[in-house]
């Protein structure tokens, strides 16, 4: 099923439908989750994503949601998976984690307006 993802998600890399890119990457992880026995884990995740959302919708206006990049990613996630290398799987769970980080202190730069009540997450130590 992973597999299956990953086609649909290079389809609509291809296309250009960053909304239907979010819709397949959080099954992607969905799938994981699932996989490893966490669905619920993976339900409340889902259920407090709202704000990552919005940060994934402002990346497209921005321009800088980059589906190749994440797609590369997934790629690389599903051969750790597949190789059963947990040390591989977990550095890849690490960088995604930073460059959400990121994602949200570039945001933050350009429109520090929309996270009023966020500053603090944001700023660098």
């Amino acid at each position: 099923r992973l597999q299956d993802n990953l086609t649909m998600q290079k389809r609509c890399m291809e296309r250009e439908e960053p909304l239907a890119f979010f819709r397949l990457d959080d099954d992607f992880h969905s799938l994981i989750y699932e996989a490893c026995r966490k669905k619920r884990v993976w339900n409340v995740i889902a259920q407090v994503a709202h704000d990552y959302n919005r940060l994934r919708i402002m990346n497209v206006i921005e321009g800088s949601y980059e589906m190749k990049r994440i797609v590369t990613e997934h790629e690389k996630v599903f051969e750790a998976i597949k190789a059963q290398d947990l040390e591989a799987a977990e550095q890849f769970s690490s960088s995604n984690i930073k460059r959400i980080m990121n994602d949200v202190k570039m945001l933050y730069k350009k429109h520090p307006d929309y996270f009023l009540h966020y500053g603090t997450v944001v700023h660098e130590a």
